[in-house]
C-alpha cells in the first residue's frame, strides 16, 4: 500500500490553509472577543499544518502513490523541506505582526499567511514526486502561489495615499516580473529535463547529454533568482516582506534542492558537468557588484531603500555559492549546497524581520541585520560557514579562479553592507524597549530565535565539515 504519511505531508499545509480560511472569514464577520479567537485559531491552525508536515516527513519509511505517481522521500528532500517550511512559519509570524499596521484589512493581509501554507503543500509535491516533469510543473505552480499572494496584499479600493499607491505598484511589479522570469526558468527546466531523459534511450550521445545539462543548469539560475535574475527580490523585500519571505526563504531552498534531485542520476565524470559552475560563481560576483553599486548610489537618509536590495543581493550571493556546489559535480559541493539552502532558510526571515523591527528597537534590529547578513556571506560563527566552507573546498579541486570569483562576490556584498552600516545608525536618539515589552513583540521574539538557529546551525554542520 505505502507509505501514506508522504501522501498527508503534501495535503496537511492545504487543508490548514482550507481551516484558517473558515476562521478568517468567520472572524470578519464576528466582532469582539469571538472575532479575536478566531483569528488566533487561524493562526493555530496555519502553523500546525506546517509543524504536523515535519514529523510526517521524518517518520516516513517507504514510498507512497498518488494519483498514480510515485511518492519518494531521500534525504536531500527531506531536508529541504524542513528547511522551507521553517522559513514559512517565520513568513506567517511576520505577516500577522506586520498586519496590524498594514493599510489593507486583516482578511487581505492574513492571505499571505495562507499562501505560505499553499505554497508548503506544492513545494512537498515538487520534491517528493519522482517524475521530473511534474517536479517541474509542481514548483511553478508555487511561483504562481507567490506572484497571486503579492497582489492579493493590499486591494484597489484601500489605494487612498501616496505611500499605498507606491506599495500597490512595488508589490504588483514585483509579483509580475517574479512570475515571469519563473515562467521561463522553468521553460528551460523542461526542456533540459526532456533532453537528458532522452539521453538514457542514447547513452552514446555525450553531445545531447552536455546540451541538455546547459539548459536544464540555465533554467535553474533562472528559476531560482540568481543574478542576473533577482529583479524580483528588491521589490518585495521593501513592499511585501512576508511574501519575500516566502519566496527567498522557502523558494529558493525547495529550488536548490530540486536541481540537486534532478542533477544525481547524471554521471558527472563522464559529462563534464563541471564545467556549468562558473554559472554561479559569476552569479555571485553580479551580487557583488550590484550591491556595491546600491551603496555608491543611495545616501544617508535613504539607507532604509538600500537595505532591501543589500538584503536581495545577500541571498543572490549565498545562492551563486550554492549553484556552484550543485553545478560542481562532486559530493562534497552538493551537501555544501544543502547547507547553504538549509542556512538561507533562517538567515532570510532574520534579514527581513530584522529590517520590519527597526522602528520598534534599533539595536535589536541592527543585532539581526548584522547577523543575518554575516551569516549569508558564511563566515564564523554563524550557520552559513559550514556550507561555505565545503563549497570552497570543491571549488578548489576545480579551479582556482572560480574561488577567487566567488570570494570576490562575497567581498563586494560585505563592502555594501559596511557602506550601510556607516549610515545606518542615526544621530539621533535610538528607540528603546523595555525586556517586557520587547518579549511581547512576535518580530522580536523570531529574531531572538533566529539568532539562536544560526549558532545551533554552526555546530550542527561541524559534523559535515570535520
Amino acid at each position: 500500500m505505502g507509505d501514506t504519511r508522504l501522501v498527508w505531508a503534501i495535503f496537511a499545509p492545504w487543508i490548514a490553509a482550507s481551516l484558517a480560511v473558515l476562521c478568517l472569514q468567520g472572524a470578519q464577520r464576528v466582532r469582539g472577543s469571538v472575532g479575536r479567537w478566531l483569528n488566533i485559531a487561524a493562526l493555530a491552525v496555519l502553523c500546525g499544518g506546517l509543524l504536523v508536515e515535519g514529523p510526517l516527513l521524518v517518520s516516513a519509511t517507504g514510498d507512497a502513490a498518488l494519483l498514480g505517481l510515485r511518492l519518494v522521500a531521500p534525504p536531500v528532500s527531506r531536508v529541504g523541506l524542513l528547511a522551507a517550511n521553517a522559513s514559512l512559519l517565520c513568513a506567517i509570524f511576520i505577516v500577522w505582526a506586520g498586519s496590524r499596521e498594514d493599510s489593507a484589512p486583516a482578511f487581505r493581509s492574513s492571505w499571505a499567511a495562507v499562501g505560505a501554507c499553499l505554497v508548503s503543500g506544492l513545494l512537498a509535491a515538487s520534491l517528493l514526486v519522482a517524475e521530473p516533469l511534474v517536479q517541474v510543473l509542481c514548483l511553478f505552480a508555487a511561483a504562481i502561489a507567490i506572484s497571486g499572494v503579492a497582489m492579493l496584499q493590499v486591494p484597489l479600493s484601500y489605494v487612498d495615499d501616496d505611500n499605498s499607491r507606491t506599495l500597490l505598484a512595488l508589490r504588483t511589479s514585483a509579483a509580475l516580473k517574479y512570475l515571469a522570469i519563473s515562467a521561463l526558468g522553468t521553460g528551460l527546466l523542461v526542456i533540459g529535463t526532456l533532453i537528458v531523459l532522452r539521453y538514457g534511450l542514447s547513452l552514446e550521445d555525450r553531445g545531447l547529454l552536455q546540451i541538455g545539462l546547459a539548459v536544464l543548469s540555465v533554467g535553474l539560475v533562472m528559476r531560482s533568482g540568481a543574478m542576473p535574475f533577482s529583479a524580483a527580490f528588491p521589490d518585495m523585500v521593501r513592499a511585501a516582506p512576508g511574501v519575500a519571505v516566502i519566496a527567498l526563504g522557502a523558494g529558493v531552498p525547495a529550488t536548490i534542492t530540486l536541481g540537486l534531485m534532478l542533477l544525481s542520476p547524471v554521471d558527472f565524470n563522464s559529462a563534464h558537468a563541471s564545467s556549468l559552475a562558473w554559472l554561479g560563481a559569476v552569479g555571485a560576483l553580479l551580487a557583488g557588484l550590484r550591491a556595491l553599486y546600491a551603496s555608491q548610489q543611495i545616501r544617508g537618509a535613504q539607507s532604509d531603500s538600500r537595505h532591501h536590495i543589500l538584503v536581495a543581493m545577500s541571498v543572490a550571493l549565498s545562492l551563486g555559492w550554492a549553484l556552484f556546489g550543485v553545478f560542481s559535480g562532486s559530493r562534497l559541493g552538493a551537501t555544501g549546497a544543502s547547507l547553504l539552502a538549509v542556512n538561507a532558510a533562517l538567515a532570510v526571515p532574520l534579514l527581513v524581520g530584522s529590517g520590519a523591527y527597526r522602528a520598534t528597537n534599533m539595536r535589536l534590529s541592527l543585532l539581526g541585520t548584522v547577523v543575518g547578513a554575516l551569516s549569508l556571506l558564511g563566515l564564523p560563527p554563524l550557520g552559513g560557514f559550514g556550507g561555505t566552507l565545503m563549497v570552497a573546498q570543491a571549488a578548489v579541486n576545480l579551479s582556482g579562479v572560480w574561488l577567487a570569483a566567488l570570494l570576490l562576490g562575497s567581498l563586494l556584498v560585505a563592502g555594501g553592507w559596511l557602506g550601510w552600516a556607516s549610515h545606518a545608525m542615526p544621530d539621533a536618539v535610538m528607540p528603546q524597549s523595555n525586556l517586557r515589552s520587547m518579549l511581547a513583540s512576535p518580530i522580536a521574539l523570531l529574531i531572538c530565535t533566529l539568532i539562536v538557529a544560526q549558532l545551533a546551525l554552526f555546530f550542527l554542520s561541524g559534523h559535515w565539515t570535520s
